[in-house]
Formats: C-alpha cells, structure tokens, sequence
C-alpha cells in the first residue's frame, strides 16, 4: 500500500471513529479490532457510520447498531421468504365489505414485519377518514374506488406517509388491492395487524372503530 493509501485509510478510520464514538460510545481500538475481525474495509464501515449518523442526527430515526459487515449479514442472515397468494385463504378485515388475504405481518419474534398483503372490498364497501402513524404503499389491482373525490383504478400506486390521514373510501363496484404498512421512518410507528386483520370476530359497527392509530 503506498504512503498516500496509507494516510487515506487513517483518515477514513479518523472519520469512523469520530461518527461512532459519537453514536455508539466506541474507542478507535474497538473500532479497528472490529473491522479487523468482520474483514471490511475501513471505507466500508466508516460508509455504514455515515448512514446511521444521518438518520440519527438528520433523519430523527434511532438505527440499530453498526455491528456486522455485509459479509457477516451474507452469512448469517436467512434468505427471503416466499408466499404464494393462492395459498391464502380470504379472511375478514375490519372494515364494512373488505377481506383480505395477509402474507406477512408482525409476530413476537419479528415485531418490525409489515404487514403485506391483498385487500378487497365488496361493492358498496369502504371506510371512514381515520388516520396512522405508520407508513403504507398501495398498489390498484382491479376495481376502482373514489377517495377524497378522485377515482382511483387498475395500476394506481398510492403513498401514505407518515404520518398520514386515509380520507373516506367508498366503491361501488369493488376494488382488490395489494398493500404494504411498514414502520415509519419519520415516527418509527408500527403498523397494528391484532384485531385489524384476520378477524374471528363479528364487525364492530364503524363509530366503535379507531380512527386514529
């Protein structure tokens, strides 16, 4: 390595050491013992200090800690998971007319799931203004229906950040959607699936429903 490569890489390790003895109360002997020990580069880990520094500091958002390289995630952590709709069964939703068919949501030993799925509501179906905390995606993928004045229909993206306000939804020929509610980065809300989805209880009537979680 020459002397200049030499003199950058210290300065990359100054830089990493000053972003996460700030975040994560680190001396510069741990933070080269650590980088040592993973295999990552300097560059590497002083990119990932930089990242959790602007969501930190800038985004507002508490980041779990740096502590693995990419390698170690590589190795360690599962492969995706996979899902096939038709192996779904259509369960009732909270909601007047809409059922659902929910691939993935929050469980004990995976609290930050989202809840990814498919929805649909029966003509004549839809809800309320209410509001959440948390973020969510939709995607049109048949039907249509009329949200604050506007007709939505087939190949619709629609954004809700968070926090957001879900203005009233009504259709009157149906309307199926997929649907993502993930963890807001601004709030860091979660999205709610108990008592939401897959319902083995009869509707509560809507004026019994939250509005505003």
């Amino acid at each position: 390595m020459s002397d200049k490569a030499k003199r950058d890489e210290q300065q990359l390790l100054r830089l990493a050491d000053a972003l996460v003895e700030d975040i994560l109360d680190a001396s510069e002997a741990e933070i080269a013992a650590e980088i040592e020990a993973d295999g990552s580069s300097v560059t590497d880990f002083a990119l990932a200090a930089l990242d959790k520094a602007f969501w930190e500091k800038v985004g507002g958002v508490k980041m779990a800690t740096v502590e693995k390289s990419a390698k170690d995630l590589i190795k360690e952590r599962p492969s995706h998971r996979v899902v096939h709709v038709d192996q779904l069964e259509w369960k009732k939703v909270r909601w007047p007319g809409e059922f659902g068919k929910i691939a993935f949501h929050p469980r004990p030993d995976s609290p930050t799931e989202p809840i990814v799925g498919i929805t649909k509501f029966e003509p004549g179906g839809g809800f309320p203004d209410h509001a959440h905390y948390f973020t969510q995606v939709w995607y049109i993928l048949e039907g249509d229906c009329v949200i604050d004045g506007q007709t939505l229909g087939p190949g619709t993206i629609v954004f809700h950040p968070d926090p957001h306000v879900e203005r009233e939804m009504r259709t009157e020929n149906g309307v199926t959607i997929f649907f993502c509610q993930y963890p807001g980065p601004t709030t860091g809300a979660r999205p709610i699936y108990h008592d939401r989805f897959d319902l083995d209880r009869e509707r509560r009537d809507i004026s019994q429903e939250p509005t505003t979680i």
